[in-house]
């Protein structure tokens, strides 16, 4: 459904039904963004995840992203993560996105949704 009343035209989603939600990388054309369709798609994720997971209690999620893209995932109830904190996989990227990313003049950033801190999520796993 099309909640928003967007123009499919102006973004891709795509999903591999063999990985997890967290295993899904999110991008909002730059003409597109400021509509809500990024938030939609991350909160749709979050409550695909929770589902997946068996319940209405959302797990700890990580994701990685650009430092500049932080505020963007802070509003949905994300926020910085501990490498130590992330999943041997997740840490092994890091590190090697960092790598890159400081080649860039990026910075590769970790984050967090639910765990022992809070979460931010309404009762059935998704930002509010």
């Amino acid at each position: 459904m099309n909640f928003l009343l967007l123009d499919p035209k102006n973004f891709i989603v795509a999903v591999n039904p063999e990985e997890d939600a967290g295993d899904q990388t999110v991008y909002v054309r730059e003409e597109a963004r400021g509509r809500g369709v990024g938030s939609a798609i991350v909160a749709a994720l979050l409550r695909q995840h929770a589902v997946r997971h068996g319940g209405a209690a959302l797990p700890r999620t990580f994701l990685l992203t650009l430092a500049d893209t932080t505020r963007f995932y802070e509003r949905l109830g994300f926020r910085a993560a501990d490498a130590a904190a992330l999943p041997l996989t997740m840490r092994l990227e890091l590190l090697a996105g960092s790598a890159i990313q400081a080649l860039l003049g990026g910075r590769l950033v970790a984050m967090q949704f639910g765990g022992a801190d809070g979460d931010g999520s309404s009762s059935n796993g998704a930002p509010t």
